[in-house]
């Protein structure tokens, strides 16, 4: 994949043109059950691993919602692993701070 692909998504991510609360969320949530074959069958998807008390996750969260509703009308999936439940796939994913936004 291109860099400049990469950054993009991540750029993404990171801001947002304008604000909105949604009821139901477009991040995909993914654990050691569904990580391996959710990443697999994407051409393209950003995974952001976060621990809830981590006050820079917390502050990515809104965005990371609005960043994931658009992108998903273009085909690209968002998703999120909670690093205080799923440790193995952290650790195995190279996660050592919070958050941890990775391009597959």
């Amino acid at each position: 994949m291109r860099l400049s692909a990469a950054v993009a998504l991540v750029g993404l991510a990171a801001t947002s043109m304008f604000a909105g609360v949604r009821a139901e969320s477009d991040v995909l949530e993914l654990g050691v059950k569904n990580f391996a074959e959710t990443v697999k069958a994407k051409e393209l998807i950003l995974v952001e691993f976060f621990a809830p008390w981590c006050g820079h996750c917390k502050a990515l969260a809104p965005e990371y919602e609005i960043a994931a509703t658009q992108l998903k009308e273009q085909g690209i999936p968002i998703a999120k692993v909670d690093c205080t439940v799923e440790t193995d796939l952290c650790q195995e994913q190279g996660v050592s701070g919070y958050p941890t936004l990775k391009v597959f």
